[in-house]
């Protein structure tokens, strides 16, 4: 699981880097910017922190959230050894002890947020050594530069000479960065419970059974780690809102239990088709000895539709050719090899086909085939052709798929500008979609943002188009 891999070493570094055992002796009141970036992913990490130097706030947002209300917020509290996780959306609250924890003690070897030793930044963490490695200046800051090496992964630290805070970590390919820190008092609204905020007890739970299970067990043993790990999964999969990731790794098993029943049981009414992979390989395999003595093209046709399903894209192609006879006046073959060609990126053999699906039919499985027919113009180099189809096409079509396939080509045709508008039409449509139609769109809601990141800039296109 490679997209794993990234996530995990991301929440190591931030609890490493941000989240001290203990209140640290003269920890100054600041705010400033966290940012992190991965060199395996070009998402990024956006977190607000504020000190009053006996708690710390974190507000967390990344470039899947739309609104700064979908965030999470974490308060610290260091004199008391308590976590309070926020999840602003729901106006909900989850409270945590962060001894019981197991996460940021120095017996477990992760640092504190600061200050550190100014002559050995690692001298509270067994078996590890930090060496100095020169003076730099850091988001305006003058720094030591500190390499650790030892029995964690390797960093580089760069420690303020003033404050004894780190300015920026690099570990692992990931760089988690303190920008534009801002020295005084800070509101003390920061660091208090809203008082809208409901409580989620998951200390309620303590002690009690869940069916012949005592909670301790669900709590400490493997079975908790595989429960949060098939909803990371399910999380990396899906790309619900991020706060659920948080929720996941500081609400342990409660959290993952939570998460299963909001999102994972919903998700599972789309997976109806996948869980008919029984019956459906079933019914291929009595069609395929049907067709050795009945090769009518109805047979083949419905073979080609359950390969369609199976994603076995070669065999529903050979299918369809197999159904698709001189006489044959109907656009559905036409149309699943069509979408067979599509999937195994053969564009010039999908476009006669959808060429004509849209003859006999141009409204066929609610004008989804136009906007194909649009796509496999642009794929195959024919521009003018592709841009008259999308145009008609998304006068009456709303699909999302149509639309993301025509910001992409506006995107490629150098227009900015109109592929974001219509990216944005995509986007829009999580304010009114209800949650089920919400669940199936999230493919196309995570293309549409990913297309958005690669547009220049408003200000940065008008230049352009202007030098044009």
């Amino acid at each position: 699981m490679p997209a794993l891999r990234p996530v995990l070493i991301f929440v190591l570094l931030f609890a490493a880097a941000h989240i001290p055992a203990q209140a640290p002796a003269g920890l100054p009141s600041f705010s400033g910017d966290i940012s992190v970036t991965s060199n395996a992913t070009t998402s990024v990490f956006k977190e607000k922190i504020f000190s009053n130097g006996q708690k710390i706030r974190l507000d967390m947002s990344s470039a899947d959230m739309l609104s700064r209300s979908e965030g999470t917020s974490i308060i610290i509290d260091l004199t008391a050894h308590s976590r309070y996780v926020f999840m602003h959306a729901q106006k909900m609250y989850i409270e945590t002890d962060t001894e019981s924890a197991g996460v940021g003690s120095a017996e477990a070897g992760i640092p504190q947020i600061g200050p550190y030793n100014p002559d050995n930044p690692c001298a509270n963490q067994a078996g590890v050594t930090c060496t100095k490695a020169g003076i730099e200046v850091v988001n305006g800051r003058v720094c030591d530069k500190w390499i650790y090496a030892g029995n964690s992964e390797k960093q580089t630290m760069w420690l303020d000479q003033a404050l004894h805070v780190s300015i920026k970590i690099q570990a692992g390919g990931i760089t988690s960065s303190l920008e534009n820190l801002h020295l005084g008092p800070q509101d003390p609204n920061l660091f208090t419970i809203p008082k809208d905020y409901r409580k989620y007890d998951a200390s309620a739970m303590r002690g009690n059974y869940l069916g012949f299970l005592p909670y301790s067990l669900l709590l400490y043993s493997p079975l908790s780690l595989i429960l949060r790990a098939i909803c990371i999964i399910h999380w990396i999969r899906r790309r619900p809102n991020t706060y659920w990731l948080w929720i996941l790794i500081i609400g342990g098993t409660v959290g993952a239990l939570v998460y299963i029943a909001i999102e994972i049981i919903p998700d599972a009414t789309l997976l109806r088709r996948s869980f008919a992979f029984i019956a459906r390989n079933k019914r291929i395999r009595g069609l395929e000895v049907t067709v050795q003595d009945n090769p009518a093209p109805g047979n083949y046709e419905e073979l080609g539709d359950l390969y369609l399903d199976a994603k076995k894209y070669e065999k529903a192609r050979a299918a369809f050719d197999l159904a698709i006879t001189g006489r044959t006046s109907h656009p559905s073959p036409f149309y699943g090899r069509a979408l067979a060609n599509i999937e195994l990126k053969d564009y010039a053999a999908a476009e006669p086909d959808l060429q004509r699906v849209v003859a006999m039919d141009p409204k066929h499985d609610f004008q989804r085939a136009a906007g194909l027919l649009g796509y496999v113009l642009y794929k195959n180099g024919k521009n003018d052709e592709a841009g008259k189809v999308f145009a008609a096409v998304t006068q009456t079509s709303t699909i999302s798929e149509t639309l993301c396939y025509y910001a992409e080509f506006l995107a490629a045709q150098g227009d900015a500008a109109q592929a974001r508008a219509w990216l944005q039409q995509v986007l829009n449509k999580k304010a009114t979609l209800p949650l089920y139609l919400k669940r199936r769109e999230r493919p196309w809601f995570r293309k549409a943002k990913s297309l958005m990141k690669t547009l220049p800039q408003r200000g940065k296109l008008t230049s352009e188009q202007a030098t044009a």
